[in-house]
């Protein structure tokens, strides 16, 4: 199963569950994960395993992202100086 953060983003943010990735490029918190997963899945799915595309969809559709997941997003993006 595959978890998806915010960088939620997780930012937007990835993380998987199986070990699948040696590395979490954008170090995604459990706190974004929790807060985007399921908008990562729901407007991202397609662009796995690409952490850079999935970031990329996020921000493309941060204004689709539900209210618990945008500003975890927006802050992410702004604490790893991406936006």
């Amino acid at each position: 199963m595959v978890k998806i953060g915010s960088a939620c983003l997780a930012l937007a943010v990835l993380a998987s569950s199986t070990g699948a990735w040696a590395q979490d490029k954008y170090q995604v918190t459990d706190a974004e994960r929790a807060a985007c997963q399921d908008d990562a899945i729901r407007l991202c799915g397609s662009a796995y395993p690409d952490q850079d595309a999935v970031l990329a969809c996020m921000k493309t559709n941060e204004k689709r992202l539900t209210p618990g997941c945008r500003p975890v997003f927006i802050a992410g993006l702004h604490r790893r100086g991406i936006q």
